[in-house]
C-alpha cells in the first residue's frame, strides 16, 4: 500500500505542476476536474486525462506521454 502512494505521489503530484506550467489561458483556466482529469488551454486540448501517467521520473517515457495528450 506504501509503493501506491509513492506511485501517486511522484506521478500525479508532478504531473499536475507540470501541465500547469503548460497552460496557455491563465489561472482561472486550470482546473483539476477530477483526480484523473485536467481542465485548461493547452492549444488544440481542453482536457488531459490523467490516465496510464508514466513515472515522471521517467523523462523520456513521460515527455513522450505529454506529447501524445497534447496533439491528440
Amino acid at each position: 500500500m506504501a509503493q501506491l502512494g509513492a506511485l501517486c505521489i511522484s506521478n500525479l503530484c508532478a504531473t499536475k505542476p507540470f501541465f500547469k506550467e503548460l497552460n496557455l489561458g491563465n489561472d482561472d483556466d486550470f482546473v483539476i476536474v477530477d483526480p484523473k482529469k485536467i481542465a485548461g488551454k493547452f492549444g488544440a486540448a481542453n482536457f488531459i486525462h490523467l490516465i496510464n501517467v508514466p513515472n515522471f521520473d521517467d523523462k523520456d517515457r513521460f515527455l513522450k506521454w505529454a506529447y501524445t495528450q497534447l496533439n491528440r
